[in-house]
This record gives structure tokens, C-alpha cells and sequence, in this order.
């Protein structure tokens, strides 16, 4: 699978509100903290749903991250990775969801 894959199928894996998670990669239906790959895990973080979405393969996972963690790098300070953005406060579902977006985009576009 490659990154590109990967980050498509953890975008549609957090699309619907109830299965987007902070604070945790994983969470089963209860919200109890499960590893991104349990049975029951039922809502991921944006890094969880990438290994989610590798199904463990690390490489790709990685690569899948680090390209979020890029498209990160010209926000404010304290949100300069996928997991700040992820897990602040000061940002929402929408957010997490727009990074991915763009990554995927630009991909589309041939950048």
C-alpha cells in the first residue's frame, strides 16, 4: 500500500465524527485507549488512523505522517505537527480533516 493509499483510506477511517479520537491513537467503542489495529478499536487520532489504514506496514505509515507533519510546518508554533493538531484545543475535526485534504490534493494535482 502506499502513502498515498494510506493517507486516503485514514481520511475516510476519521470522516465521520464519532470515529475521529484525541488524545490517544485509538479508542474502542466505549472510548477505553486500544492499540490503531485492535478488533475493536472504533475512532483513531490522525496518526492512528494512518497505521489503521498500513494495516502495520511501517514504511508507508511513516511516509503517510511525515507528509502531514510537512503540510503542518507553516502553522503556528505549537501546531507544527499532525499530533499537535490532532490532540489542541485550539483546533477541530475540520482542521485535522483540512491537512489531509491538502496532502491528498496536491498528490491529485502531480506536486
Amino acid at each position: 500500500m502506499t502513502w498515498f493509499e494510506i493517507l486516503k483510506k485514514a481520511r475516510q477511517l476519521i470522516t465521520p465524527p464519532g470515529s475521529w479520537t484525541r488524545f490517544a491513537l485509538a479508542r474502542d467503542a466505549h472510548g477505553a485507549t486500544v492499540p490503531p489495529l485492535a478488533g475493536d478499536a472504533a475512532m483513531w487520532c490522525a496518526s492512528g488512523a494512518c497505521e489503521r489504514a498500513a494495516l502495520g506496514r511501517t514504511l508507508g505509515c511513516m511516509e503517510a505522517i511525515c507528509l502531514l507533519n510537512e503540510e503542518c510546518r507553516g502553522l503556528p508554533r505549537d501546531l507544527r505537527s499532525i499530533v499537535a493538531v490532532n490532540d489542541s484545543e485550539a483546533t477541530c475535526h475540520g482542521d485535522v480533516l483540512a491537512i489531509f485534504d491538502r496532502v491528498i490534493a496536491r498528490k491529485e494535482a502531480g506536486a
